[in-house]
C-alpha cells in the first residue's frame, strides 16, 4: 500500500481537463470520500461541477477514493481508505490553495483541520442529513452519534455550506446557525443531454427508462410491481441501467419478464442517447426510514428533461414541484404501482402531449438548470469565502476549537 497514493485517484485522469475561458482564479482542493462510479448520480455531480469550475478558471485538485467494485475488504481497510488521501494533504500540501471543497462527510475531519490550521476557507457541500450515511452503510449505526457530532463540528466551523434542496437549507439553519448557507441544486449537461443525442446501441422502439443507483429508495420494487399491472401498455418495455443493492433483483425479473431489460452500468456519455430515445424517464423515489426526509434533487430528473423527454416522478419534495411547475410529466403516489402503470400508458398513447411536455422540460432546464449555471453558483460561493478569509473573517479562535463540545 506504500504511502497510500497508489490506491487513490489524486487527480482523476478520467475527467477531461478543459482550457479555462477566464483568468486563473486559484487552486481548489476537492475532497470526495465517496466512491463515484460512472453511471451513478454522484459521479456526474462531482465531475460536472469540476469541469464547470475549470472552465471558469479554477484549478481543481481532486482527492478521491478510487472505485473498488466487486471486492470486499475489512472495515479497517475502508477506514484507511478514508484517511489516507487526507493525511497526504498534511504530508504533501499543495501550494497556494484558495479553498477546500468537501463533499460533506463526517470522516473528512482530518482534511477540514488541515485547512483550518492553514487559514484556508472550507466549503461543505451537503447532499443529505446525518442519517443518510447510516442508511447507505448500516454497519456504521453504532457510531451514528459520533459521526453526527463530527459532521456538526465541521458544519459550524465552515466558511460556507452548500445544500442541494430547500429543506436541507432549513435543516442546516438549525444545525449550523450563523454559517452562510447557499442553495445549489443538481443540474444537467445540456450539451450532452440533448434531444438530438444518438442512440448508442440497438434498443427497443418504445420504452421508458430507469437509470442510476439501484437502491431501495429509487423505486425499483415499485417499478417491478407496475410492469405486471393490466394498466401497463402493451408493447412498452422498461430499460434499467445502473448498479446497486437491488441489481440482482432486477436481473432476476429481467430473465423471466419480457417487459424489462437490464443494461448493466452504462457509460455516462452513452446515457443521453438512451434517454432521448425513450417515451419517458422515471424518477420514482419511495420512502425509506431515515432517507430523503430533507427532500430530493434528482440528477436523473434534470437529465431526462434536458433530453426533451417527459418525466414520471413520485410525489416527493424536490422533484414533484418541478414537474408540476413546468408541466413536463406525470406525478404519481410513491406506493401505487397501478398509478405508475397508468401514467406510462397515458404518455405512451398521446404523442402530441408527450412532445409538448418534453419541449417544456427541455426549455426549463436549458434556461435555469444547466451544470454551467450550477458551477457558476459554486464559484461565487468559493470567491465569497476566499474574500472573507483574506479579511480574517474565517478562522474561529483556537480556544473555540479546543473548548467546543461535540
Amino acid at each position: 500500500m506504500g504511502n497510500g497514493q497508489s490506491d487513490f485517484v489524486m487527480k482523476d485522469a478520467s475527467v477531461p481537463r478543459h482550457n479555462s475561458t477566464e483568468r486563473n482564479r486559484g487552486k481548489v482542493v476537492y475532497v470526495c470520500l465517496q466512491q463515484t462510479v460512472e453511471g451513478q448520480a454522484s459521479y456526474a455531480h462531482v465531475h460536472e461541477i469540476i469541469r464547470g469550475l475549470e472552465r471558469l478558471g479554477w484549478e481543481i485538485d481532486l482527492r478521491q477514493i478510487r472505485a473498488d467494485r466487486g471486492r470486499k475488504h475489512s472495515r479497517w481497510y475502508y477506514l484507511w481508505h478514508y484517511l489516507a488521501p487526507q493525511l497526504n494533504l498534511w504530508r504533501h500540501p499543495p501550494a497556494s490553495t484558495a479553498a477546500l471543497y468537501i463533499r460533506a462527510d463526517a470522516l473528512a475531519l482530518p482534511a477540514f483541520l488541515w485547512a483550518w490550521m492553514k487559514g484556508i476557507p472550507v466549503i461543505n457541500e451537503v447532499n443529505g442529513p446525518y442519517s443518510d450515511r447510516i442508511v447507505a452503510r448500516p454497519w456504521l449505526r453504532p457510531f451514528s452519534g459520533l459521526l453526527a457530532a463530527l459532521q456538526r463540528f465541521q458544519y459550524r466551523r465552515s466558511s460556507a455550506l452548500i445544500a442541494v434542496t430547500p429543506r436541507l437549507v432549513e435543516w442546516l439553519e438549525q444545525e449550523s446557525p450563523g454559517t452562510p448557507i447557499h442553495l445549489v441544486p443538481n443540474g444537467a449537461n445540456t450539451t450532452l443531454f440533448s434531444p438530438a443525442a444518438v442512440r448508442p446501441r440497438p434498443i427497443p422502439n418504445r420504452y421508458v427508462i430507469l437509470f442510476g443507483l439501484l437502491a431501495r429508495w429509487q423505486g425499483v420494487e415499485l417499478l417491478l410491481s407496475a410492469i405486471d399491472r393490466p394498466e401497463w401498455p402493451d408493447g412498452v418495455r422498461v430499460l434499467v441501467a445502473g448498479s446497486g443493492e437491488l441489481q440482482g433483483r432486477v436481473e432476476q425479473v429481467a430473465h423471466s419478464n419480457s417487459r424489462i431489460e437490464y443494461l448493466g452500468i452504462v457509460p455516462y456519455e452513452e446515457m443521453p442517447g438512451l434517454i432521448a430515445g425513450s417515451l419517458a424517464g422515471l424518477s420514482i423515489k419511495t420512502h425509506v426510514t431515515g432517507r430523503t426526509e430533507t427532500g430530493m434533487s434528482p440528477l436523473k430528473l434534470y437529465e431526462t428533461l434536458s433530453c426533451g423527454v417527459p418525466a414520471i416522478v413520485t410525489d416527493y419534495h424536490g422533484q414533484s414541484e418541478i414537474v408540476a411547475e413546468y408541466q413536463c410529466g406525470r406525478i404519481v403516489p410513491q406506493d401505487d404501482p397501478r398509478a405508475l402503470a397508468q401514467a406510462v400508458a397515458e404518455i405512451a398513447t398521446n404523442e402530441a402531449e408527450r412532445r409538448a411536455m418534453g419541449d417544456r422540460g427541455r426549455n426549463a432546464v436549458s434556461a435555469l438548470h444547466s451544470w454551467d449555471q450550477r458551477a457558476a453558483q459554486v464559484g461565487r460561493v468559493i470567491e465569497s469565502a476566499n474574500r472573507l478569509a483574506s479579511r480574517g473573517g474565517f478562522r474561529p479562535a483556537a480556544d473555540d476549537i479546543r473548548a467546543s463540545q461535540f
